[in-house]
C-alpha cells in the first residue's frame, strides 16, 4: 500500500514524504574488497582506483545534500508545530477560563439543592457543639488558633457565621492555658472579649504560670468581670492570682463545678490562710482541689454532690458530716503519716454515696454507705485489704459492683474480698511499680482457669477485668491474654469484657486479642490520653477538670 501524503498548510512540508534512498541502505565498501582495504589502510591507490573513489565521493555528496534538505524542512516544520502547539495551548487557556465560571455556577446551583442548606439553624447549632474539644484537650493546646472551633465556624459562610454567633452554648467553654511568653499571644484580649460577649453561661478553664504575671492578671480581671455567668471554673492558681479571688466573693450565683490546683509549691503564697469565696456560691455542687501544702477551703458542704480534696482526715471528716448528699467522693489524705488515726467515734452515714475513692483503707472505718456501687482504694504494698474493707461493707450492706485498686495488694487478700462479696462484678487494678507488677502477674495467674480444674473457678462472678498502667512494661501481656482467654472460654465464668490501658507506650497489636473481640468479648485496648482518661475515671478523678 502506498503511503498517503499530506502537506502542512503553513510550511508545505510533506508529512509522509519518503526518502528516495535511505542512507543506511547506502552501499558502503564490502569487507574484503579492494575499496574496503584502501579505506582501512594507508596503501597507495592506483590511478583507476582514484576515479572510483571520486565517483563514490560524488554519490555520497548527493545523498548528504538530500538529507540536509529534508532535515532543514523538518526543522522548519517543527518550528511550525511549536507555533501551532502554542496556539492550541492558548486556546485551551481560553476554554478553561470560560469553563471556570460555568463550573462555579453549576456548583452554586447544586448547593442550593444541598440538604445541608435545609438543616434548621437549631440542628446546625447542635452539630456545631459536637465540634468543640473536651475541656481537657482544650487546655492542652499550647497556642490559641482561630482555625479551631468555635472560631473557624464563623469563616465558612454567612449562614454558618450567623448560626455560630447566635449560639451561646457554642461559646460557653473558654480555655486559657498560659505559657512562658506574653499571654496575649495565646489568646488575644480583644478575642476573649468577643468570646465572652457571645456566651450566656461560661465554663472558665484558666491555668496560670508564675511567668508574666501582669498579663495573666489582666486576663483574669477580664474573666472575673463576668463571674456572675460562670457555671464551671477550673483554675490553675499562681501567687499573683490569689489576691484577685476576694473580688469574686458573693458574685458566683450560677457556679456549679469548681476545680482548683496550684501551679507549683511556690504558687501557694505565704499568708493565704483560707479561701472563702466558694462558701457563698449557692449553686455549687461539685468541688475539687489538689495538694501541695493544705490550704483550707470554706465550702457549702450541705449542697455538694461531688467532692475531691487533698486534706488532713480531720478536714475531710468535718466536711463529710455535713455533705450528706454526696454521690461521688475522692477522699485523699496525703498527710496521714504525720499523725495517728483517731478513734472511729460516731460513724458518718453517706446515704447517697455511689462512688468512693479513699487514699487509705483506714478511712473506711469511719464511714457507712448503704447504696455504694463503686469503690477505689489506694494500696500500700503492706496494707491488708480485708480487715478494713469487710467490716465497712458488712456494716453498710451496700450493693458494691466495682472494686478498683491503685496498686496491687497481695493476691490472696484480693481473692478473699472477691469470694467474700460476690456482688463485685467488675475489678480494676492500676500498677506503676515493679513490686506491683510482680503481684499483678501472680494475681492474673490465680484468676486463670485451668483446663484440668475448670469447675473450681476463682471469682466466677467477675464479668469485667480492667488493668491499667502508666508504662507498658508493668503488665505481662501473655499472662493477661491467658487469663482473659481462659475465663472467656470457660462455661463457669461470667466474663464479658476486659480492658488494657497503657498511658505511655503502646498496647500490643496481636491477632489472638482480635480473635476474642470477634467472638464477642468487649475488649478495650487504649493508650495515651484515652488510656489516661479511662484510668482517671476508674480512680474517680472528676472528669470536668
Amino acid at each position: 500500500m502506498m503511503a498517503t501524503k499530506s502537506r502542512c498548510s503553513q510550511c508545505g512540508f510533506e508529512i509522509a514524504e519518503p526518502l528516495a534512498k535511505n542512507p543506511l541502505d547506502f552501499e558502503f565498501a564490502a569487507p574484503g574488497s579492494r575499496h574496503y582495504t584502501l579505506l582501512n589502510s594507508d596503501e597507495v591507490p592506483l590511478d583507476p582506483e582514484l576515479d572510483m573513489i571520486a565517483s563514490v565521493v560524488s554519490e555520497t555528496e548527493t545523498h548528504l545534500a538530500r538529507l540536509d534538505d529534508v532535515i532543514s524542512k523538518t526543522n522548519a516544520h517543527l518550528a511550525c508545530l511549536e507555533d501551532e502547539v502554542a496556539s492550541v495551548r492558548e486556546r485551551m487557556r481560553q476554554l478553561e477560563e470560560q469553563r471556570a465560571p460555568l463550573h462555579s455556577y453549576r456548583a452554586q446551583n447544586q448547593a442550593v439543592r444541598s440538604p445541608l442548606r435545609r438543616i434548621p439553624p437549631e440542628v446546625l447549632a447542635e452539630i456545631f457543639l459536637w465540634t468543640l474539644p473536651t475541656p481537657q484537650r482544650a487546655v492542652e493546646r499550647l497556642r490559641f488558633s482561630a482555625m479551631e472551633s468555635p472560631w473557624v465556624l464563623t469563616h465558612v459562610s454567612r449562614r454558618w457565621r450567623a448560626v455560630a454567633i447566635s449560639s451561646p452554648a457554642l461559646w460557653s467553654l473558654l480555655p486559657i492555658t498560659c505559657g512562658t511568653k506574653n499571654n496575649s499571644l495565646y489568646y488575644p484580649l480583644s478575642m476573649i472579649e468577643t468570646h465572652l460577649a457571645r456566651a450566656s453561661k461560661l465554663k472558665i478553664h484558666f491555668y496560670g504560670t508564675e511567668a508574666d504575671s501582669q498579663s495573666q492578671t489582666e486576663i483574669f480581671r477580664l474573666l472575673a468581670a463576668h463571674a456572675d455567668r460562670w457555671e464551671e471554673l477550673s483554675l490553675g492558681l499562681t501567687s499573683a492570682l490569689v489576691p484577685l479571688l476576694d473580688s469574686l466573693m458573693g458574685r458566683l450565683p450560677h457556679l456549679r463545678r469548681t476545680w482548683i490546683q496550684w501551679n507549683g509549691r511556690e504558687s501557694q503564697a505565704e499568708g493565704v490562710e483560707t479561701i472563702e469565696i466558694f462558701e457563698s456560691a449557692p449553686s455549687l455542687v461539685a468541688f475539687g482541689a489538689a495538694k501541695y501544702h493544705y490550704i483550707p477551703y470554706l465550702l457549702p458542704a450541705k449542697q455538694l454532690t461531688s467532692y475531691q480534696l487533698d486534706a488532713p482526715w480531720g478536714t475531710h471528716r468535718d466536711i463529710l458530716k455535713l455533705a450528706t448528699g454526696l454521690i461521688e467522693a475522692r477522699v485523699n489524705v496525703p498527710f496521714a503519716d504525720d499523725e495517728p488515726w483517731p478513734d472511729p467515734g460516731p460513724i458518718i452515714s453517706m446515704s447517697c454515696l455511689r462512688r468512693l475513692f479513699v487514699s487509705h483503707v483506714e478511712i473506711l472505718q469511719f464511714l457507712q454507705f448503704p447504696v455504694l456501687k463503686e469503690i477505689a482504694l489506694d494500696m500500700g504494698l503492706d496494707e491488708d485489704v480485708l480487715p478494713h474493707l469487710e467490716p465497712s461493707l458488712i456494716r453498710s450492706a451496700c450493693p458494691l459492683r466495682m472494686l478498683c485498686f491503685d496498686g496491687c495488694p497481695p493476691a490472696d487478700a484480693t481473692l478473699s474480698v472477691l469470694q467474700r462479696f460476690p456482688s463485685i462484678k467488675e475489678l480494676a487494678i492500676i500498677v506503676d511499680t515493679v513490686e506491683d507488677s510482680g503481684r499483678l502477674t501472680r494475681f492474673m495467674t490465680s484468676l486463670t482457669v485451668s483446663k484440668t480444674e475448670e469447675t473450681t473457678v476463682v471469682a466466677p462472678q467477675l464479668n469485667r477485668v480492667s488493668l491499667g498502667s502508666e508504662d507498658k512494661g508493668y503488665i505481662d501481656y501473655d499472662t493477661f491474654l491467658g487469663m482473659v482467654e481462659s475465663r472467656w472460654r470457660s462455661a463457669h465464668c461470667a466474663l464479658k469484657g476486659a480492658a488494657l490501658l497503657i498511658a505511655a507506650g503502646g498496647t500490643p497489636v496481636r491477632s489472638d486479642l482480635g480473635v476474642l473481640r470477634k467472638e464477642g468479648l468487649d475488649l478495650v485496648l487504649a493508650e495515651g490520653l484515652d488510656a489516661s482518661n479511662a484510668i482517671d475515671y476508674l480512680l474517680m478523678y472528676p472528669g470536668w477538670n
